[in-house]
């Protein structure tokens, strides 16, 4: 259940706090504030660390805090809801029975509480500190999905892709964007903006029902879309970024196409460190999706394809595309 789920994530960040290199990295290459951090960040617990045992026993002390707060002792309801979240540990993503047991997922690096609309946690991203091998992925979901296949585990689940929300750190015009990756998000944040994430651009149907509640009060129906600069050179992401946008259009929203020059950074945060949080914004240009959407197919259809399908041949398809993209939208 969501409410186990976010029960169980939410202590994470408290019985596991970033560690001291895992805090820097976040200081100074993510430019996370200390609230942030304390909040959704922490350090991945060993192998040898009973995550169950130290969860439960953090969920034991909030609930009595719950209650002293209210001026009264631990009451039957919640020892029920003790039990509740107990009892359906093995089911939450990242947890599962073995032999018996509840265990949970090995592996190493930086969690990351992946937050909805109210700001309950309904997934975690862990990202590698070490640089990861070769089709080695960089982040991964904590999950047990794995758990049904393998001997003497049972339960467990699966993660899904969940997307995420970031409202906006700083007072600023507290626009609604949209982009790919949790750090991006971060950073669009820090400008006085509100960050609705994906953790690919294929996956973007998973936050349509946050961007409906976020939008529901706001005056200005645009949506602010903030994917990488390469996507230009990139037609298998632009594919995605027009089914998005029409489908953002189908329900009465203004998704505008937000574009900067590879050379300045690839994504959104790239080109904040590039050029500096101050000024990054003369770099950009916004455009409707239509028109847009105009001028990239006018260029595409002038731009020739690789001569054959070898590697080197769409490299040079994929540069030259990206380059008379930017052209052709005025991109300095």
């Amino acid at each position: 259940p969501a409410y186990v789920i976010n029960a169980v994530y939410s202590t994470f960040p408290k019985i596991f706090p970033v560690k001291k290199a895992d805090y820097e990295y976040l200081k100074r290459n993510r430019h996370l504030d200390d609230f942030s951090i304390s909040r959704d960040y922490f350090s991945y617990p060993g192998k040898n660390v009973d995550v169950p045992g130290k969860v439960m026993f953090e969920i034991g002390k909030e609930l009595a805090s719950f209650a002293a707060s209210q001026d009264r002792k631990v009451n039957e309801n919640d020892a029920k809801i003790f039990d509740w979240i107990r009892d359906s540990l093995a089911d939450v993503p990242g947890f599962y029975e073995e032999n018996g047991k509840v265990v949970f997922m090995h592996s190493s690096g930086i969690g990351m509480l992946v937050r909805d609309v109210p700001g309950n946690a309904v997934g975690i991203q862990i990202r590698s500190v070490e640089k990861p091998k070769k089709d080695v992925k960089r982040y991964i979901w904590l999950t047990s999905s794995f758990a049904s296949g393998q001997k003497g585990c049972r339960r467990g689940s699966g993660s899904g892709t969940p997307g995420g929300v970031i409202y906006a750190k700083t007072a600023g015009a507290n626009q609604l964007c949209v982009t790919e990756g949790r750090f991006k998000a971060e950073a669009i944040a820090s400008t006085g903006n509100t960050a609705v994430y994906v953790s690919g651009v294929n996956t973007w149907s998973c936050i349509t029902d946050y961007i409906d509640a976020l939008m529901k009060d706001r005056p200005s129906k645009s949506i602010y879309m903030m994917f990488d600069s390469d996507m230009l050179g990139n037609t298998a992401v632009h594919d995605q970024l027009k089914a998005f946008s029409e489908e953002l259009e189908k329900s009465g929203y203004n998704p505008v196409v937000t574009l900067w020059k590879k050379s300045h950074g690839k994504g959104i945060d790239d080109i904040m460190d590039s050029v500096g949080s101050m000024y990054f914004g003369k770099y950009l240009r916004y455009m409707k999706f239509q028109a847009f959407e105009h001028i990239y197919c006018q260029t595409l259809k002038n731009v020739p394809g690789p001569k054959d399908d070898s590697k080197e041949e769409k490299k040079k398809y994929v540069r030259k595309l990206q380059e008379a993209e930017e052209a052709a939208l005025g991109l300095a």
